[in-house]
């Protein structure tokens, strides 16, 4: 098997005093009125890695094709073709079919919560509690997939955290906007327009930022070798083996001569 990894940052605003003051001073408003004001990068790693975690995540990653019966199915991989071969009894890659025999309760296609251990299994998340940098590996038959597993699993938290952040802004402002209108008080308009400007921010970078959540730092790739099994666990194994088959052997041998006799 081959192992690919990524090293990300979480993407903090340049603001990140700015939204901190604010978080001091109008949290609770904005608790009350049920706005969510942006949060520092240590809750925001959180949320990265509890949400690649997920299983709602796995479940919007298998919308996409070939990921179901990569990670499901895949029996091995050829260098020549640099193609991943399936088990014929769970998957007909031809007709591109589930044929297996689905136990009791499922259906043929595997349901992301079957898949969900396969996946847990295959990927490895870690952070470094000092700098927030977030370390992904994804283990897999193939080297290609597992590099393009990889991309795809930044790609998409970045676009879902960038929808929910734009879907929530949108409501806010909605509601913020409605209580200005109606509010006169000075202290109060100066607060509600301040939460207005942090949403309206919170837009802009959603818009304008290819990484919305995390970037690489060490970007993903192709690896070349193998990770598993090593090169030197297999000439143990080896060699242990063909000493007990040796053995036994000689100790066959020197009984049946006995016998013989």
């Amino acid at each position: 098997v081959y192992t690919s990894s990524v090293l990300l940052q979480v993407n903090d605003s340049d603001e990140k005093n700015s939204l901190s003051s604010l978080n001091s001073q109008f949290g609770g408003i904005a608790s009350i009125a049920g706005v969510s004001l942006p949060s520092g990068a240590s809750k925001k790693s959180d949320y990265a890695i509890e949400t690649i975690k997920s299983r709602d995540f796995l479940k919007h990653l298998l919308e996409f094709e070939g990921i179901t019966e990569n990670l499901f199915a895949a029996k091995s991989f050829d260098r020549t073709s640099k193609k991943i071969l399936h088990d014929a009894d769970l998957f007909d890659s031809n007709s591109g079919k589930w044929i297996r025999e689905a136990p009791i309760g499922r259906n043929k296609e595997p349901s992301y919560l079957e898949i969900y251990p396969v996946y847990s299994e295959l990927l490895n998340i870690s952070i470094d509690s000092e700098t927030n940098f977030i370390s992904i590996s994804f283990t897999h038959l193939s080297p290609f997939f597992a590099e393009e597993f990889l991309n795809l699993v930044i790609k998409e938290l970045n676009t879902v955290s960038k929808l929910r952040d734009l879907e929530e802004s949108t409501l806010a402002l909605g509601f913020l906007q409605n209580q200005l209108a109606k509010v006169q008080q000075t202290d109060i308009r100066k607060s509600l327009n301040t939460l207005i400007e942090t949403q309206l921010k919170t837009k802009m970078f959603a818009n304008i930022r290819k990484d919305y959540l995390v970037s690489s730092i060490d970007s993903s790739f192709v690896p070349e070798t193998k990770s598993y099994p090593s090169r030197l666990i297999i000439c143990l194994l080896g060699a242990f083996l063909g000493m007990i088959v040796s053995i036994l052997y000689v100790l066959l041998r020197h009984y049946t001569f006995q016998k013989s006799l």
